[in-house]
């Protein structure tokens, strides 16, 4: 980061800590900022929903899961969600998503894979890179039209969307951007995909992993509070979580059904977060369990069938913790949806 936005974050942390001095408590004064709290953002997922689980301005959220178990399509199928519950709201907020792991380019094949997989014409995110760097790269193609509502959907948010990759930033410079973005227009919420992915700023660099993390998980949170947004961070869990004898256990698993109680017995738990000690600054810590990450790379199963996706309540802070949510993932589209709803889109006309 340059020297001069290094000072202005430094400054501009220390004057707004001077000009906030503390209130003396009044009831009147609370209840009132309690009727001007914003509600929460639901994730869209009703299964979800159901668990008490919101996405709160002020708050730092924290999506985690093992390698390849949907950590991103997690991420950005919230932010599909979140996109059309604002389409029809008008207003002028500002969604930011930082990638350390994927190209702006990606995530947007991503997000129209997602819609046009909604629209019954699904196409992947693969197909759709291949067709519009060359559409005679292939003999065929998906239904053309579900790829082109997918564009023009995404186009009514082209000035409400920000996807910004900048693998060299640190957690201050993500600081930095989204508070320039602030002064101009309020910002509905940040991503940040994800927290183990950040570089170490030079200051941290011979400090231990779990302390850098968690320095990058306190500044996300302080985010979160200055701009009053939610904050939705991915992290990653521990491969040495998984159970003794686990993939040998997969893999002489006759059918899905004998699998599916080994793969449940790798739900993670806080304890299983790589670099753990960053869960004491979130207020809302989810765990994902990708059957079809585990079961289908052991079994050549097919990955445009629709497979269980588990997401659970690690940690929350004003909710119940330990519950989990049965969702479906279509690993094709990378698509993650409420199983009535996938089962109704996928019925005849």
């Amino acid at each position: 980061m340059p020297s001069e936005d290094v000072d202005e974050l430094v400054k501009s942390s220390a004057l707004a800590e001077e000009e906030k001095q503390p209130l003396p408590f009044s009831v009147e004064r609370l209840d009132l900022e309690s009727i001007n709290l914003p509600p929460g953002r639901l994730s869209g997922w009703r299964a979800l929903d159901r668990l008490d689980v919101s996405f709160h301005a002020g708050e730092l959220g924290v999506i985690a899961g093992r390698t390849g178990h949907g950590k991103t399509s997690t991420l950005v199928s919230l932010l599909s969600n979140w996109l059309k519950a604002a389409a029809g709201l008008g207003g002028d907020e500002v969604f930011l998503f930082y990638s350390a792991e994927e190209p702006e380019v990606r995530i947007y094949h991503r997000l129209c894979a997602l819609i046009s997989a909604e629209t019954g014409a699904g196409w992947s995110a693969n197909e759709i890179r291949d067709f519009l760097r060359d559409p005679t790269s292939r003999p065929t193609w998906p239904d053309r039209r579900g790829l082109d509502e997918a564009r023009r959907r995404l186009r009514s948010f082209e000035g409400r969307l920000v996807v910004v990759y900048r693998p060299q930033w640190t957690v201050d410079d993500v600081l930095v951007h989204a508070r320039r973005v602030s002064r101009v227009r309020p910002l509905a919420a940040v991503m940040v995909d994800y927290l183990q992915r950040l570089p170490v700023p030079e200051d941290l660099s011979r400090e231990r992993r779990d302390l850098q993390i968690a320095h990058a998980a306190r500044r996300l949170k302080l985010l979160a509070v200055e701009l009053f947004a939610p904050v939705v961070t991915a992290a990653q869990v521990a491969r040495t979580s998984l159970p003794t004898e686990y993939w040998r256990n997969i893999r002489l698993a006759n059918t899905f059904e004998a699998a599916r109680e080994t793969i449940r017995t790798s739900r993670p738990n806080l304890d299983h977060l790589q670099d753990g000690g960053f869960e004491q600054e979130a207020d809302l810590v989810l765990g994902l369990l990708n059957y079809a990450a585990d079961y289908i790379p052991e079994t050549g199963g097919d990955r445009a069938a629709s497979m269980p996706f588990e997401v659970g309540t690690l940690k929350n802070r004003y909710g119940i913790p330990g519950r989990w949510a049965s969702l479906a993932f279509v690993g094709r589209y990378g698509l993650i949806r409420d199983p009535e709803l996938l089962r109704a889109s996928s019925r005849p006309a």
